[in-house]
């Protein structure tokens, strides 16, 4: 694998696209193909969530193949391989994958990059999996950094083994800039548009039936897209899809936007998703935008859904989580006002967040929040404590070797909880920072999580 260094250049595309960072076609040319269909060790035993965040058995992972280059977010597949995506700056961005029969040896990632002069991997935002364990990512930049910027959905297949030469290409052009993926229980794949600056907000759907179709091209998919847009210099964004970041999927097949400028959280009903003849202005017209009341929504970066339905939102702006009870969600004629009041703001107490991004559940419904900060930490809220913020576990610099800026979190089947570092700071307003001195790579805390025994019932897409 060779690296590559664009200096100067690489870092002024980064800072003039990503002041809001994290905020994570056939292509040919090389690339290495993954170890995942190797026969499956049996997973390390599962030990119960320490009463204290002071001890246990960090292991961070880095060096070897790993070809980390500032890892952003992260996800986990069916057969418990950990997917990392590298958003870039001065190393060869693109996925890294640490396999789980190999006991997540760095000397054995699996690195897919493209080595060919088109960058198609360069800035990787978000991760996702669906159940044939496809792989889904959306790039901020692609092709020579001479020419225009694009962006691209990226679909690596298993069935190739997730090597680029089978990879599906859908090229974003005309959308915006991508950053945040999820897919819903019909097997539509959803990207959030975020251009960094405030002034466009989207949500671009892509039709199960559409990217499923027998030889399915990039360019045929992207042409069937619905786009649910906000229109430019917008003057009181408060309230509309405006800076989504990131998304997340119900298991009844409601899409959840955090919007980071809009200090929001919006749903996309299933119901309007499966209306016969749904547009993207339909599905628009049905949202429902939710601010005010209990929230405290201040720049939500991070969101998730956990096994009841309840919505958990970090809020980096001031140092909060807050939940959405599904109680108030379900109600028989809920209301964006009614939801609002009803949500609860946590801080203070045991929580220790500090610029919270990162959001995932474990198998008993417990809520892990990665904090991006110069210590570098994550955070418990214990389901067991109905998640009282007096109860909070954390898990404290110095002895997480999380190392600084943790960015995404994950759990997976053996209830370990993994975290990404990068040598990104973020901060309130989308201003972000270099933080030289930290090490990029992945923390592993084994066994210290509720695993996660079921993935969501996705359709998988096969056969690109």
């Amino acid at each position: 694998m060779t690296k590559r260094t664009f200096g100067n250049i690489l870092f002024l595309l980064f800072a003039v696209t990503v002041p809001a960072l994290l905020l994570s076609g056939c292509l040919g040319g090389g690339g290495s193909s993954s170890g995942s269909t190797a026969p499956l060790a049996p997973p390390p035993p599962t030990t119960s969530t320490p009463a204290s965040g002071n001890t246990f058995n960090a292991h961070f992972i880095t060096g070897g193949t790993t070809g980390f280059a500032n890892p952003g977010l992260l996800a986990v597949d069916g057969n418990q391989n950990v997917w990392i995506t590298n958003m870039g700056l001065f190393a060869s961005p693109g996925m890294t994958e640490l396999t789980q029969h190999s006991g997540y040896d760095p000397a054995s990632a699996v690195n897919i990059v493209d080595n060919s002069p088109y960058f198609y991997f360069f800035n990787v935002r978000d991760v996702a999996i669906d159940a044939s364990n496809n792989i889904w990512i959306v790039t901020n930049e692609s092709q020579l950094l001479t020419t225009s910027l694009s962006t691209n959905l990226i679909e690596l297949t298993a069935t190739s083994n997730y090597a680029l030469s089978g990879a599906l290409v859908i090229p974003l052009t005309g959308f915006g800039k991508a950053n945040g993926i999820a897919i819903d229980g019909a097997g539509n794949v959803w990207i959030s548009i975020f251009d960094g600056i405030g002034l466009m907000g989207g949500i671009v759907e892509f039709p199960y039936g559409s990217i499923s179709a027998p030889g399915a091209t990039g360019p045929a998919i992207a042409a069937s897209a619905n786009f649910l847009a906000t229109p430019n210099n917008l003057s009181n964004p408060t309230g509309s899809i405006h800076g989504p970041i990131k998304m997340a999927a119900d298991h009844a097949g409601n899409i959840w936007i955090a919007n980071y400028y809009g200090n929001s959280v919006t749903e996309l009903p299933a119901s309007a998703i499966t209306a016969p003849g749904a547009t993207g202005a339909s599905i628009q017209a049905a949202s429902v935008t939710i601010s005010g009341g209990n929230t405290s929504f201040n720049a939500p970066t991070g969101i998730a859904v956990d096994q009841a339905g309840n919505v958990w939102v970090a809020n980096i702006g001031n140092s909060s989580v807050t939940e959405l009870p599904v109680t108030a969600i379900s109600a028989a004629g809920a209301t964006a006002n009614t939801i609002a009041t009803s949500a609860v703001n946590i801080s203070g107490g045991a929580t220790s967040f500090d610029a919270p991004t990162g959001v995932a559940i474990d198998g008993a419904g417990n809520v892990w929040i990665a904090n991006n900060n110069h210590a570098g930490s994550i955070t418990e809220l214990t389901k067991a404590s109905a998640y009282s913020a007096a109860s909070a576990i954390n898990f404290p610099a110095g002895k997480t070797n999380v190392n600084n800026t943790p960015t995404g979190i994950a759990v997976d089947g053996a209830g370990n909880v993994w975290v990404t570092s990068s040598t990104i700071l973020l901060g309130p307003g989308g201003g972000y920072s270099f933080v030289t001195y930290t090490s990029a790579g992945v923390t592993e805390f084994p066994g210290v999580a509720a695993p996660v025994t079921t993935l969501p019932i996705l359709p998988g897409v096969a056969g690109k």
